[in-house]
């Protein structure tokens, strides 16, 4: 990576980069969400928390995929080598994982699909019980704020998910075609918190779908452009008006 790029990548790191998701080339079931601790011109160093309860296997040599979530509701991609672990006893203290700098890195626009805004009441778990379902006992309440084929934003005063964790939503949307109720896998890239005073009212979830059936996803994507028309239609009204 020449001098240009590197302080590019530098810069995005310090002051956009909000989260990554590593996964080890290889074994993809070895997955797990993290944050840079620390960087220089030599090498980069993550946090590494533990899964219930143990550390993700992740050793010497590991070639790691990294996706990182920056502010400005990009990914960052990039590829780097495991140098040393370094595990903390200390819970006060974070778990580390250096590496090697990246040979190279891009930057992909996760919004590339098509994004609506919306209102609908939705219900969310991180688990489904042993029918597939959502536990009503279990579940929490949302609104959907808006929505693409790849993720969603969700509003909440329940229970948060927190980031890196999987989540299921539950949807009733109503459209041309009938009704659209399915239960859609996800997991949580970032958590942030609405409002201005000291205590936050609620908290915004931005989920990433994963997994999704291609006949829901064909629904789906007919009704957010369904409802793209019709914002559409509404917004050369007003400016008409």
């Amino acid at each position: 990576m020449d001098e240009k790029k590197k302080d590019e990548f530098y810069e995005l790191c310090q002051k956009k980069l909000e989260s990554v998701q590593l996964t080890i080339v290889g074994r993809d079931d070895v997955s797990f969400t993290s944050k840079v601790y620390f960087m220089d011109d030599d090498k980069m160093e993550f946090t590494m928390k533990r899964i219930k309860g143990e550390f993700p296997n992740v050793r010497s040599k590991d070639k790691l995929d990294v996706k990182g979530f920056l502010s400005d509701g990009k990914q960052l991609l990039f590829y780097v080598k495991a140098k040393q672990i370094r595990i903390s006893d200390d819970a006060r203290e974070a778990s580390i994982i250096e590496t090697e700098w990246p040979d190279n890195f891009a930057k992909k626009q996760m919004r590339q699909d098509v994004r609506i805004r919306a209102a609908l009441k939705c219900y969310f778990a991180e688990h489904l019980n042993e029918n597939r379902k959502i536990d009503p006992e279990e579940q929490s309440v949302g609104v959907l704020q808006d929505i693409s084929r790849g993720g969603c934003f969700v509003l909440s005063r329940d229970k948060i998910v927190y980031k890196g964790r999987n989540i299921f939503l539950y949807l009733y949307i109503q459209d041309s075609e009938g009704v659209i109720e399915t239960i859609l896998p996800g997991k949580v890239v970032i958590l942030k918190s609405i409002g201005k005073d000291k205590e936050a009212k609620c908290q915004g979830m931005a989920i990433s779908f994963t997994n999704i059936s291609k006949n829901t996803e064909d629904r789906l994507m007919n009704w957010i452009f369904e409802q793209q028309r019709l914002q559409l239609a509404e917004r050369r009204e007003k400016k008409e008006v």
